[in-house]
């Protein structure tokens, strides 16, 4: 049997002169590491995005060109990697069979986030700002997206396979048998490991059967669709199991019949894991009908196991006789208990406010940012109350370095910051944009987003009084332990760095990707995916894309036939507006997808391709005339934009105008290149229209009537 206390070591393996932070494995430590260094990086690239989005910070950031990769690396770290991480440490505290096999899954989990994290430096990427993952579209960030899950997967295959049945996630000594709350415990890292398992199959699977346009928005919206919305249900599984462990803690005792329906309620939540198979696999991918399906699916099956232990948990700290949002203790207690607490009930509130939140959402604004900082902040504070509470457990860490304003500051931070973005929602301020970018706001949007500022520097204080002693006592653990100090011997660690240098080489190796593309390509023939169409993309209506160009004719000059796109040079944030609009066109969204690219135009008027992608949102919601007149602004603009011909066929086609439709359709035929499969069904509707009314034969030319010789 392995004691798991502070004054009993673990396996005969000591720190320094002491048996310190013994109840602590290897793997336990390393990702609890890698967890710690994800927030503080994020928490940095956080600090970047405020100053960027507060106006009286933003001045001070004249090159806003860093917000969106900035933006996409805190997402990446403080969202997935942080809470991911610290998943590992929680199935890892469970598994302490094998210990080398578990610190290696650590070891190529936190290269994999190093890569990332160095992306940037290491290789020139597109920051995509897609939702739920982020990415820079590059082969070095992808590679150690990779790796990290590669990390997470071994670290779950062994939590599934050889868990210890003595291991607690407690760190006092184990007793004999397992308490109530313990066995429920287990119950929720189970089920949170099989969405994850979950989220991992349908990511794949969609890869799959996704045919290729990598390079654009609307296909990693619609590769992490599905995964992104099965991830809510793994870090919510989470958050409930340290509530748990907090109450518990706290010395809150939950009522059999409580604890019998939380085990009912993470029980219940493998029926909406298991249908999201049939989503990954049924639909085609990155279809209207697939994205609804996990939009409905993460609506009405990822809370389930929250409502109980939240609410009963609230009321029990509420009847405790203390403030859940106290600082001070209560007489007789332990000083110690009061951020616990804290933690506790402001992770219940940051999580009840997401959740109101998103019920209010209605277009893809910073409402959608209210509601995802309000649940991800709510398991964020719970991990941090679980984090400190186990390092003063298990020795690493001093009470007397316990900062009591902590939870406060996050906790207050954060619902101050969620304020600032409801309101500034009201006012219709786009995601994803720095202030710099906001234009024409008001007196009014100037408050909320200074709301938002404070709130979020409130925040990052209170992250940072977290990370500094943490990642000091985790830090001196590893690296300053005299011998194994819970680390594997030379072998193990030989072995691990020898895998992961050599995954990564392999990863890095350019050669590589188009061979990942190449069986993509024939995964998806097989899946029977349509080739060449953009994921989503609806028939007939070829989409501008920003800096796109026109075919050259034989004969013809350049100057003329090509010109140059008004939009290589438009900001950040006015491309990533117009790649969510084009996604939203994609999937038939056409009121959100005008909405969009009424900002763009705002913005930046002198844009065909957004005026092009206006003008087929509004003929997909029927109005017409509009639409011609913005195809035929975008041909004044530029003269060879050639869809903007096909959507003024389809206008002319809708009013009956079959002559004008079928003129414009040939121009188009005309300036696409023959391959292209836009110019295909482009013949077929011609085909049609002259198959319904014949064209009239042209009269003969007339001739010049002779004329007699002058005299």
């Amino acid at each position: 049997m392995i004691l798991r206390s502070g004054t009993a070591s673990l396996q005969g393996e000591t720190i320094g002169d002491t048996d310190k932070g013994s109840a602590l494995s290897g793997a336990e430590k390393l990702w609890l590491f890698l967890a710690l260094l994800a927030l503080t990086a994020g928490g940095g690239f956080a600090l970047a995005l405020v100053a960027l989005r507060a106006p009286f910070l933003a001045g001070f950031f004249p090159d806003t060109d860093f917000f969106a990769t900035a933006l996409v690396l805190h997402v990446d770290l403080a969202h997935v990697v942080w809470l991911l991480a610290f998943a590992g440490f929680l199935w890892s505290r469970l598994s302490q069979c094998h210990p080398s096999w578990g610190w290696g899954a650590a070891l190529v989990g936190m290269g994999g986030a190093l890569v990332m994290t160095l992306s940037p430096l290491l290789e020139s990427s597109q920051p995509i700002t897609s939702n739920y993952l982020p990415v820079l579209n590059g082969p070095r960030f992808f590679a150690g997206l990779l790796l990290f899950s590669l990390g997470l997967l071994l670290t779950i295959v062994r939590f599934w396979l050889q868990a210890d049945p003595h291991s607690r996630l407690h760190a006092n000594t184990t007793p004999p048998g397992l308490s109530p709350t313990e066995v429920h415990l287990r119950s929720g890292l189970r089920v949170a490991a099989f969405c994850w398992l979950m989220a991992l199959l349908v990511g794949l699977a969609t890869y799959a059967r996704l045919p290729g346009g990598g390079e654009t928005q609307p296909y990693f919206e619609s590769l992490f669709w599905g995964s992104g919305h099965l991830l809510q249900f793994t870090h919510t599984l989470l958050m409930v199991v340290v509530w748990l462990w907090l109450g518990e803690e706290a010395g809150l005792r939950l009522p059999s019949p409580i604890r019998q329906g939380i085990r009912a309620g993470f029980l219940l939540t493998l029926l909406p894991a298991l249908l999201s198979l049939w989503g990954g696999l049924i639909p085609a991918a990155g279809s209207q009908e697939s994205r609804d399906f996990f939009t409905s699916l993460m609506s009405y099956g990822s809370w389930l196991a929250a409502p109980l232990p939240g609410i009963t948990l609230l009321w029990l700290l509420l009847r405790s006789g203390s403030s859940p949002f106290s600082s001070l203790p209560t007489p007789g207690e332990s000083p110690t208990l009061a951020p616990i607490r804290t933690a506790l009930g402001f992770s219940i509130l940051l999580f009840l406010t997401g959740v109101v939140s998103g019920s209010l959402i209605r277009t893809d604004n910073v409402m959608v940012t209210a509601h995802y900082h309000g649940t991800v902040g709510a398991v964020t504070l719970a991990f941090m109350g679980m984090g400190q509470r186990l390092l003063v457990n298990t020795g690493l860490l001093s009470p007397s370095r316990i900062g009591r304003w902590q939870p406060h500051l996050y906790g207050a931070g954060l619902l101050i910051l969620i304020v600032g973005l409801i309101w500034s929602a009201s006012l219709g301020v786009p995601r994803k944009t720095p202030w710099a970018d906001h234009g024409g706001l008001t007196e009014t949007g100037f408050l909320s987003l200074s709301l938002v500022g404070i709130g979020g520097l409130a925040a990052l204080l209170g992250t940072f009084l977290f990370l500094l002693p943490a990642l000091r006592a985790v830090g001196r653990s590893i690296f300053r332990a005299r011998s194994a100090a819970g680390l594997p011997g030379s072998r193990p660690l030989a072995l691990g760095t020898v895998v992961t240098i050599l995954s990564l080489g392999i990863l890095l190796d350019d050669s590589l990707w188009p061979e990942i593309s190449r069986f993509r390509e024939i995964a998806g023939s097989v899946a029977g995916s349509p080739a060449g169409m953009v994921p989503g993309e609806v028939p007939g209506m070829p989409a501008g894309v920003l800096g796109e160009t026109t075919r050259t004719e034989p004969g013809a000059s350049s100057q003329t036939t090509e010109e140059p796109s008004p939009s290589t040079g438009v900001s950040p944030s006015v491309r990533e507006r117009f790649e969510q609009g084009a996604a939203m066109l994609h999937t038939r969204q056409y009121e959100y997808a005008a909405v969009a690219f009424h900002w763009v135009l705002q913005q930046e008027p002198k844009i065909p391709e957004a005026h092009v992608n206006m003008g087929f949102a509004l003929l997909g919601l029927g109005q017409q005339e509009r639409a011609k007149a913005f195809f035929n602004s975008a041909l004044a603009l530029r003269a060879t934009q050639a869809n903007a011909y096909y959507g003024l066929a389809l206008a002319e086609e809708a009013d009956g105008n079959l002559p004008e439709a079928r003129a414009a359709m040939r121009v188009f035929l005309h300036l696409t290149p023959p391959e292209s499969p836009h110019g295909e069904r482009a013949r077929q509707y011609l085909a049609q229209w002259e198959s319904r009314t014949p064209e009239p034969t042209p009269p003969p030319s007339p001739q010049p009537l002779p004329q007699s010789p002058p005299p």
